[in-house]
C-alpha cells in the first residue's frame, strides 16, 4: 500500500445550501471511514480546499469522483505527494467552516496566510495549501487520544 496525500481547491457551486453541504459531508465522513481515507475540508462559500489522505488507488478514485461532482467546478489538483504517516488522521472527514463561522482566531490565520476573509483558496499553492490546512489542524482541532477509533469517528463543524 503507497499512501500519499492529495490537495485539491474548487470553486463552489453558487446558492448552494448549508444543508447540502453537510449533507455531502456526513456521506463522506461514512464513505471516508470504510475505505481508510482522511482528511480536512474548508469552505468559504465561493470556494473548497481540501486535503484527502489514504492508500493511493482510494484516494484517486475517490478525487476522480470529486473532479465529476455537480455541486463545484473548475477542480483542480494543488499537489499529490507520497507519505510516511497521516497528519490528519484524526477525522475521516473534517469541515472548517470560513464562510458562517468565520471567527476572529479563523480570521487572524486566514490573513496570516494571506487570504483576508476567506481570500481566494483556489490561488494558493500546495506549499500554501499545505500550511494553511496545517495550521487549522493545530490551532484548532484537538487529536483523538484513542486512533484506532479516528476512522469511525463523526464530524463536527468548527
Amino acid at each position: 500500500m503507497t499512501l500519499i496525500q492529495l490537495m485539491y481547491s474548487s470553486r463552489a457551486r453558487e446558492g448552494m445550501a448549508y444543508e447540502e453541504l453537510t449533507s455531502m459531508l456526513h456521506a463522506a465522513v461514512s464513505r471516508n471511514a470504510a475505505h481508510a481515507i482522511t482528511g480536512m475540508l474548508c469552505y468559504t462559500g465561493s470556494a473548497f480546499l481540501q486535503v484527502l489522505e489514504g492508500d493511493r488507488s482510494d484516494v484517486s478514485r475517490l478525487f476522480n469522483r470529486i473532479a465529476r461532482d455537480e455541486r463545484h467546478t473548475v477542480c483542480e489538483l494543488i499537489g499529490v505527494r507520497e507519505i510516511t504517516s497521516r497528519e490528519f488522521r484524526d477525522w475521516s472527514m473534517k469541515l472548517i467552516d470560513l464562510h458562517g463561522a468565520l471567527t476572529p482566531e479563523r480570521r487572524a490565520l486566514l490573513l496570516q496566510h494571506g487570504q483576508g476573509d476567506g481570500g481566494d483558496l483556489r490561488a494558493l499553492s500546495s506549499a500554501e495549501a499545505h500550511a494553511l490546512l496545517t495550521e487549522f489542524a493545530n490551532r484548532e482541532l484537538k487529536p483523538n487520544s484513542n486512533r484506532a477509533a479516528a476512522g469511525r469517528r463523526a464530524t463536527r463543524v468548527i
